[in-house]
């Protein structure tokens, strides 16, 4: 009976075993397989998906192989230009890499919730989850996922509008392309910094940076090419070299079958033929690049029509466009062209009112002069008030100040009141007037008990804004005995006095003074100078 129990037990804890190495056996497995699906993601994106959607209960991964599930399907999703859902399954490999050394896989992790974010137009959360994943980066060798860290990282910032940080991530992004000798990286990274350097208006760089990109891409060919030759048109553009921003557009034209990307490039040349004074070229062009589909293209083909309108001295039509111009914008651009759109509807209500009699226009000069009197006077009096509003607040601050000066000396002086009428002070204070030789007679009964040391120092605390408690937290080094004595030096006791206190030897409290000081505390000044001011 006995043995077949023993057996029974033994047969149990061997399934157990087996068990446990079956499942650590399994999860080794999958994690190998993960890591296969990590090299095929580097060259065959489409691949990697395709077996990741064919993993089978993914959602009972656990640990480790959850995380870089986590990982590798959020790549293969940006990869292969598939929408993310939200950030619920990012987050895993988040939280997991957050805590491990593997710098690599916790710099991507953080580089893809950065994406997810930006998609979700978090921007503020999407550029600190680039700072992270900039920073887990540091001493990573790979040099393909560096450049594409930064890149993203730039264009965000340059979305942003702080040029000067955003072409910092640029020319790292630059640096790593050229190491790992991508050059169709190189050609994205310079046309890139090429389009800021031309926002922020420095034309000689950006020219720089968009002639060495159209050198590579012409090598290689590609739409790339195209977008290239946009941007540099763009550039000529606003240096008013009109004939060779023609001539790029038209380069750029030609490797575009994309009809939206098209209706750009007839925007811009539209524009370029409305600052030539070709009106009816520029209104074909403007016309041609008419977008509906988006809001920003609709906004500045309603900008152009508005602006060859009142050209053409058609201020109804000027109107009317830059009506259509002010619905497109966000609410700040709206302010921001107020005064435009108001400038544009008096130049059509002054060709209407041409044919009006002297009488209106003088009614209409009176009633400027009185609105500008009125303004004058209303300036006038805001200074006035503004002057004894001034006044009256410094009044008020400098009463304020007073007042509160006056709480705090009549606090000190409670405290003081406070501190001497203790029981434990004033039984000091009456030890320390005792002559030498009665206190050398009462040595064991003026030492101070435990109790009267802990009533000492309460009454300490609550006079002396909690002394006792901040230097022994900031100081966890202090001995009880150690802020006693630092308490006893800060009341004004004097050394002597502290010795019968706390029933010291001379020779014994001078060394545990020097240990307070330089070991301890580390002071370059003399104990009771630190003290008092502390």
């Amino acid at each position: 009976m006995r043995v077949s129990r023993i057996a029974i037990y033994a047969l149990l804890l061997l399934v157990l075993v087996a068990g446990i190495g079956s499942w650590q056996y399994r999860q080794k497995y999958i994690y190998r397989q993960l890591e296969k699906i990590e090299e095929l993601l580097q060259h065959q994106a489409d691949s990697a998906w395709h077996v990741l959607t064919q993993m089978e209960h993914t959602d009972r991964l656990y640990g480790r192989n959850r995380a870089l599930y986590s990982l590798l399907y959020t790549q293969a999703c940006y990869k292969n230009y598939i929408p993310v859902e939200g950030d619920s399954l990012i987050r895993f490999a988040v939280e997991y890499y957050s805590d491990t050394a593997d710098s690599l896989r916790k710099s991507k992790s953080c580089f893809y919730m950065a994406q997810v974010c930006r998609d979700r137009y978090d921007r503020h959360r999407a550029l600190d989850y680039f700072q992270k994943a900039g920073s887990a980066a540091k001493g990573c060798s790979e040099y393909k996922f560096l450049s594409l860290l930064y890149y993203h990282w730039g264009c965000l910032l340059q979305d942003e509008k702080p040029y000067t940080l955003a072409l910092n991530k640029m020319e790292l992004s630059c640096q790593y392309a050229v190491q790992n000798r991508d050059t169709a990286m190189i050609i994205s990274v310079l046309g890139e910094m090429g389009w800021g350097y031309l926002s922020n208006g420095d034309y000689q760089l950006a020219s720089e940076k968009l002639e060495k990109a159209i050198s590579y891409a012409e090598n290689i060919g590609g739409k790339q090419l195209g977008w290239l030759n946009h941007c540099y048109s763009v550039l000529c553009w606003k240096i008013h070299k009109y004939e060779k921003a023609l001539e790029l557009a038209d380069r750029s034209l030609a490797f575009w079958k994309d009809s939206v990307f098209r209706k750009t490039v007839f925007a811009l040349k539209g524009d370029i033929y409305l600052d030539l004074q070709q009106v009816d070229s520029a209104r074909l062009y403007i016309e041609k690049g008419r977008n509906d589909a988006d809001f920003r293209k609709k906004a500045a083909y309603a900008l152009s029509m508005c602006e060859l309108e009142k050209r053409l001295g058609h201020y109804e039509d000027a109107l009317r466009f830059h009506e259509l111009y002010a619905c497109s914008v966000d609410s700040l651009m709206k302010k921001e062209e107020t005064n435009r759109l108001g400038e544009l509807q008096q130049k059509y209500d002054y060709s209407l009112m041409q044919n009006e009699n002297g009488r209106l226009k003088a009614k209409e000069q009176r009633m400027k002069i009185l609105v500008l009197v009125v303004a004058l006077v209303a300036i006038a009096l805001l200074f006035v008030f503004y002057g004894i509003y001034n006044r009256y607040k410094q009044k008020k601050e400098y009463e304020l100040q007073r007042n509160k000066q006056e709480i705090l000396e009549k606090e000190a002086v409670w405290k003081e009141r406070f501190f001497h009428m203790n029981e434990v002070i004033r039984h000091i204070e009456n030890i320390c007037e005792l002559p030498a030789l009665q206190k050398d007679k009462k040595a064991s009964q003026i030492r101070l008990s435990a109790m009267e040391i802990e009533q000492f120092l309460s009454a300490v605390n609550a006079c002396y804004n909690q002394f006792a408690y901040r230097l022994q937290k900031e100081y966890p080094v202090l001995s009880k005995t150690d802020v006693c004595i630092c308490c006893l030096l800060k009341v004004g006791i004097r050394n002597q006095d502290i010795c019968y206190l706390l029933g010291l030897m001379d020779e014994a409290f001078k060394k545990r003074k020097y240990r307070i000081k330089h070991d301890k505390l580390k002071l370059d000044i003399a104990l009771e100078d630190f003290l008092k001011s502390y």
